[in-house]
């Protein structure tokens, strides 16, 4: 096998080994000076990372893992066109890259998606995924070593590529995505109980989609015990809250109001602890399930406060049109109405229809409850002939809100 075949442990392993048998022969040939072999001591661990720095390969990755870094960065601080361009450059250098180049591709192109699927782009994000895909099973298929981690990370774009579909409604493309990944996962003894988690997650959102509440929660409540076990004083994986919400909402849906407050409201408390802090975006999400749920418990005024901070945090990072608003100017739009405000709730309503026109299938469950909501709402105005038009199909599916957080990250 030769250095290049070489995993870099091994690498670094045989060239600590050469340099000590030369500086072995110097520390006889100066008749046995001492400080011969404290110098190579200190020196042959400086010199063999020093040289494994220098080895095209290692530079590329290290390259292009900077650049993902900053992207990573721009994130946190909620600048997505930041991110964006960042992770622009680090495909643009991966597809350049002469060593490890599926691997590269397969990593930067998750990053790019995943920015695209925040900022609404779920159209342009499901290629780039596909894409990412293909690299990824072609880099496991031709790796002489690290195989077995380069298929987990298949998986987990697979993962990524279900929360797309998720996101837009396209529940029959999601779920075999989700269940092979499942199935991988379990036959890898090595596979990160978080990894399994949001497998299991996410093919709750499917369930949930489809209206089969039940279902969706053992899984989610199977995949909170899973990281929960994993849970340690120094850090808490986002997956915990994530699921939390998810937990929260399916309570709520089920009538449980108790449950999902107390769920909802420590997801987000540890939401804004986070290092997204508590004015990023990915905070809309928390907010939007605690203020359905206390809007449900009639505690207005904290749920409208709950919404209108959902709603500036959402608007300053994606603008007016964005769908994650549905989450946050639906529960406003009942708020209002029941304040008497009918003509403020169907300004809110109809903003919620349009934004999810473009992003989502037609027959996504949560595009036809609004459409159906907006027509009722309108009748009630004494606009029948308007609300005809926005009139849903006889028997809409069940409503099932977006799934709008980050799943899982490379």
């Amino acid at each position: 096998m030769g250095p290049s075949k070489m995993s870099p442990r091994a690498w670094l392993v045989y060239f600590c080994l050469t340099l000590i048998f030369f500086f072995t022969i110097a520390f006889q040939l100066f008749d046995g000076e001492i400080w011969v072999l404290v110098g190579a001591v200190a020196l042959v661990p400086a010199v063999a990372v020093v040289a494994y720095l220098a080895r095209p390969s290692v530079r590329e990755v290290l390259g292009l893992y900077f650049i993902v870094y900053r992207g990573n960065r721009a994130t946190i601080r909620g600048d997505f066109a930041g991110a964006e361009r960042h992770y622009a450059r680090a495909v643009a250098r991966a597809e350049t890259s002469t060593y490890n180049h599926d691997s590269l591709m397969g990593t930067a192109l998750s990053h790019l998606a995943e920015v695209f699927r925040n900022k609404g782009h779920l159209a342009d994000a499901e290629p780039m995924l596909l894409r990412a895909l293909r690299h990824a099973e072609q880099a496991a298929r031709r790796a002489s070593t690290g195989a077995v981690t380069l298929w987990r990370m298949r998986e987990t774009l697979a993962l990524n590529l279900a929360a797309v579909y998720i996101n837009r409604g396209r529940y029959a493309e999601a779920e075999p995505l989700c269940r092979e990944a499942l199935a991988a996962l379990k036959s890898d003894p090595a596979a990160a109980e978080e990894v399994r988690a949001v497998a299991e997650h996410n093919l709750a959102q499917v369930f949930a989609g489809r209206g089969q509440y039940a279902e969706a929660e053992n899984l989610v409540r199977q995949a909170l015990d899973r990281v929960a076990r994993r849970i340690n004083r120094n850090r808490v994986s986002p997956a915990f809250w994530i699921i939390l919400a998810s937990l929260a909402d399916l309570c709520r849906r089920q009538g449980n109001l108790d449950e999902a407050e107390l769920l909802a409201r420590q997801a987000l408390a540890l939401a804004e602890k986070s290092i997204y802090g508590p004015k990023h975006p990915h905070l809309s999400r928390y907010l939007n399930v605690l203020a359905e749920t206390v809007r449900q418990q009639g505690h207005l005024g904290e749920a409208e406060s709950l919404c209108l901070r959902s709603q500036a945090l959402t608007e300053k990072a994606f603008g007016p049109d964005h769908f994650r608003l549905d989450g946050c100017l639906a529960p406003l739009a009942r708020i209002r109405a029941a304040q008497g405000r009918f003509g403020e709730a169907e300004a809110l309503l109809r903003r919620c229809v349009l934004s999810l026109e473009p992003a989502v299938v037609a027959e996504h469950p949560d595009r036809l409850a609004r459409r159906e909501e907006y027509a009722a709402l309108l009748r009630q105005l004494d606009r029948a002939d308007e609300a005809q038009q926005w009139k849903a199909p006889p028997k809409p599916l069940p409503v099932c809100e977006l799934v709008q957080d980050q799943y899982f990250r490379v």
